[in-house]
């Protein structure tokens, strides 16, 4: 993975994407800027959450956030992360 994204930091225009699995990715900024994101569907309406940068979050705390995502689907994970799940979408 950190190939691919030291490969994708050569200045293209396009937002490029690397799929980790379960809605789980990492995204390249035109800015050369890796971020992690969760795309999920609270009431099979699709949303995306950004998990960090992938210099700030390792790869198994993003899949934490993952599979915390997907026990609680009914819950948005901005919500499981600010307020410990107690709050409903």
């Amino acid at each position: 993975m950190s190939a691919f994204i030291a490969r994708a930091r050569a200045g293209e225009a396009a937002t490029k994407k690397l799929s980790e699995g379960g809605g789980l990715y990492v995204t390249i900024t035109p800015a050369g800027t890796p971020v992690w994101r969760l795309k999920y569907r609270p009431s099979g309406m699709e949303r995306r959450y950004s998990i960090g940068t992938f210099a700030e979050v390792s790869l198994a705390a993003a899949r934490v956030q993952r599979d915390l995502a997907q026990l609680v689907q009914d819950y948005a994970p901005l919500c499981l992360t600010s307020c410990g799940g107690a709050c409903a979408y």
